[in-house]
């Protein structure tokens, strides 16, 4: 993202991160035997930290586990996920009696997580 400055900056994104690092190691951190193992590390490349966003880039062969780890975290802090290759947007929490059951809106990506939140 060029202009991470149109999100406000959120500590559910920045919590996403840590969580996400902590199951996922950075690519730097695996060790040369766990390198081709894609449930312990993931990434065609290293997600960089943020408050604001985070771009996740995937190799194509990642278990469908994986990713449902990942979307377990973002549901965890009522993320919203955005694929941008299909263009799909959806809450992973439910509403209830039309309101929204969280503490604002935020906007996560299999590519790019990024914080939108409204009070």
């Amino acid at each position: 993202m060029e202009d991470e400055t149109v999100f406000e900056a959120s500590p559910d994104v920045a919590e996403f991160y840590r969580l996400l690092i902590q199951r996922f190691p950075a690519l730097e951190d695996v060790p040369e035997q766990k390198r081709n193992d894609l449930v312990f590390c993931p990434w065609s490349q290293t997600p960089e930290p943020s408050d604001r966003h985070i771009g996740l880039n995937l190799r194509l062969d990642t278990p469908r586990r994986v990713f449902d780890e990942i979307l377990a975290f973002g549901k965890r802090l009522h993320l919203v996920i955005y694929d941008p290759q299909s263009g799909e947007l959806r809450r992973l929490w439910r509403r209830r009696e039309g309101r929204v059951t969280n503490r604002g809106s935020q906007t996560l990506s299999l590519r790019t997580i990024v914080s939108a939140r409204t009070e």
